[in-house]
């Protein structure tokens, strides 16, 4: 994977990107986590013949922070300069949670888009956040909940936390902390990832434009599903859900040969003529 830093939307943006495929798969990651979330789905991928563009979002990991308002035609954007320096590749879209639901809120803006995969995304939040205000406490709690006093404490916590770890789950749960006089703590810059919160508080999948593009939710079976799940099929005409045993929020470390497995075989059968 090559770091590649890109100036989109006036944001300097950390990117990893590798594959010289025909195809174009770009992922946007979780609320909080770096691009390495994806480094193993992306290289699965990359050896079918997709090039790779894994983004690490404003005010995540080490990109540059986003000021001000968030909405999701601002990721549309950013995802339109990046797609802009390779053409007009037929577009995979992959994205976990809020990364999800922020490719499937942009994709109608986007040409080309072949198909797209949602990990545990595209639902709105349990409880959505009245003001930013709130959002961004709930933000400062969770921030002092995932504050730990050396790197051991902390990957001893995610550990706790995952069915599955290896190097590359090792080098995605590094990625999204960072050391301070602190300690360690989630490597974000609250007002960012604040503002992309509220954004999601405003979604409501019964308002997206119907959609025919072919899309796979992932979910895992420790995840109860939830209502929306219903406005999301009226909404989807192509939507498929699968559900991946075991796997809890975190699909992509909690069992990424099964969602691998699943992904490309959802890819395989996309039109990319």
């Amino acid at each position: 994977m090559d770091e590649i830093w890109t100036l989109a939307r006036g944001v300097r943006l950390r990117t990893l990107q590798a594959g010289r495929g025909a195809k174009l798969a770009l992922f946007w990651p979780g609320t909080g986590l770096p691009a390495e979330e994806f480094l193993d789905l992306a290289g699965r991928l990359q050896a079918t013949g997709f090039r790779t563009i894994l983004v690490e979002p404003p005010g995540h990991g080490e990109s540059a922070p986003w000021s001000g308002v968030w909405h999701f035609t601002d990721a549309r954007d950013i995802l339109e300069e990046l797609i802009r320096p390779h053409g007009h590749p037929p577009i995979l879209l992959v994205g976990h949670s809020l990364g999800g639901t922020t490719m499937l809120a942009a994709h109608p803006g986007l040409a080309n888009v072949r198909g797209l995969v949602l990990v545990d995304g595209g639902l709105p939040l349990p409880a959505p956040y009245k003001t930013y205000a709130a959002a961004a406490r709930d933000l400062e709690d969770w921030i002092r909940d995932n504050t730990y006093p050396d790197w051991e404490a902390w990957v001893r916590s995610a550990r706790a936390d995952l069915h599955h770890w290896d190097a590359l789950v090792e080098a995605g749960v590094r990625g999204a902390m960072r050391q301070t006089k602190s300690g360690i703590v989630p490597a974000i810059d609250p007002p960012s990832v604040s503002a992309m919160l509220y954004c999601l508080s405003g979604y409501d999948p019964s308002q997206l434009a119907e959609s025919a593009v072919p899309t796979l939710l992932l979910r895992g079976t420790e995840v109860p599903e939830p209502r929306a799940l219903d406005a999301l099929r009226a909404r989807l005409r192509g939507l498929v859900v699968e559900s991946i045993r075991g796997a809890g929020h975190e699909l992509v470390w909690d069992a990424p040969d099964a969602v691998a497995d699943r992904v490309l075989a959802f890819a395989g059968a996309l039109d990319w003529t």
